[in-house]
């Protein structure tokens, strides 16, 4: 039996007073930087709890370069402006490697701010733009970027007999590629866009916009926004123009369960499909999954990527240990080394792992979220899962897809 769910707020209040004293030159120093606010919050925290649960399992096992880990944690309220300010800070207090980066302007906003004085590593952020700005491979991501999620989608849409579709996406600053990829795999495939708007952030109502897209005859409409501003919009279209028959396509972005609790799980009476990231399986995660419920009253939801940020972490400090520092040049340079090849080992073999590299073997960390194996540009590759939003929650339909365009 799962123990009782505590309020969020008093979850975290709980992981900052359990958390080691920041002060102190003994202890490893981790940036962590997330939002617990805003309209990203429920995704943050879930992946702030995945940290914390990885730091406090690296900790009981001796630390790193045997000292503990010291989760150093800033609040970024779903702002860029806020998370590349307190990814300065951080630096600036000696912490040469950064966790967080719920989406990508946020980790845009890290990067942008660190340049080459710490690695930094993102378990959700897909922009095919992070690769590209990544500053001099110094940014590492253990999710798929959104180029393979794009594709897919416009694959979806065109097994589906989808002609003619409309696009809704996020309001500038967007860093995100994700539409236009889709754009040009849709309509490469004989497909067209009839109208492609973006909502302005926080609006109370979209039904304005919803008659514009609609008034140009989509068969359906391609939704990327963040859960709070999408639910607002499929809640207005539910309200509306449910009849309208239009079918809608998600983004791995509103795979949150607030977003099916705002719209009303049984108001998804549309036909609609999305994409996100596959749900991992085996015993890596199991070992994740069974910790995550056990310390926090909960199973993990996947489309948190909470496993991806818990793999980050145990990236990072066995990064430490394979350099023997905490240098970010150093650290940087172990990082991929230690992702593939050699002899496999997971989260629970990490007192097994730091012993190996002591005696100079080579190590190949398997994650919870999948093999985390990193290209040179930092990036990692992973399977999807289609999903349909209805009554049940989100019920997967395809597993393990990898897009073919």
């Amino acid at each position: 039996m799962s123990p009782p769910r505590r309020p969020l707020l008093a979850v975290l209040l709980a992981l900052a007073a359990c958390a080691p004293p920041s002060g102190g030159g003994e202890r490893v120093a981790l940036g962590a930087i997330f939002p617990v606010t805003g309209p990203l919050a429920e995704v943050g925290a879930a992946q702030l709890q995945a940290a914390h649960l990885a730091v406090d399992e690296i900790n009981a096992k001796g630390g790193v370069l045997g000292r503990p880990l010291d989760i150093r944690f800033r609040n970024d309220g779903s702002d860029a402006q806020q998370a590349g300010r307190y990814a300065g800070e951080l630096v600036d207090e000696g912490a040469t490697v950064l966790i967080g980066g719920v989406d990508s302007p946020l980790a845009l906003a890290i990067t942008q701010a660190t340049d080459a004085r710490a690695v930094f590593l993102s378990g959700s952020a897909t922009a095919t733009t992070l690769t590209a700005q990544s500053a001099q491979g110094f940014t590492f991501r253990t999710c798929a970027s959104e180029a393979g999620e794009a594709s897919l989608l416009a694959q979806r849409a065109r097994a589906r007999g989808l002609t003619r579709m409309a696009v809704i996406r996020r309001p500038p600053p967007d860093q995100s590629t994700l539409v236009e990829t889709f754009a040009s795999a849709f309509t490469r495939g004989g497909g067209s866009l009839t109208v492609t708007v973006a909502y302005q952030k926080g609006a109370s109502s979209y039904r304005a916009l919803l008659a514009q897209v609609l008034a140009t005859r989509p068969e359906a409409i391609l939704l990327d926004a963040d859960p709070v501003d999408g639910a607002q919009i499929v809640q207005d279209f539910v309200l509306t123009d449910s009849g309208s028959g239009v079918g809608w396509l998600f983004t791995h972005a509103v795979e949150i369960p607030s977003f099916l609790t705002a719209v009303g799980a049984h108001n998804f009476s549309f036909a609609n499909e999305g994409v996100g990231p596959g749900t991992p399986t085996g015993s890596r995660y199991g070992h994740f999954a069974t910790a995550y419920e056990a310390r926090f009253g909960k199973v993990p939801a996947v489309g948190a990527f909470s496993a991806n940020v818990y793999d980050a972490v145990y990236l990072a400090a066995l990064a430490m240990e394979q350099a023997r520092s905490t240098d970010p040049e150093a650290v940087r340079a172990a990082l991929r080394p230690i992702s593939l090849g050699g002899s496999a080992y997971g989260a629970a073999d990490f007192t097994a792992m730091v012993e190996a590299i002591a005696q100079h073997k080579d190590v190949n960390y398997e994650g919870a979220s999948g093999s985390v194996d990193l290209d040179s540009s930092g990036d990692t590759s992973a399977p999807y899962d289609i999903w349909v939003a209805g009554a049940s929650g989100f019920t997967v339909v395809e597993r393990a897809i990898r897009p073919v365009d």
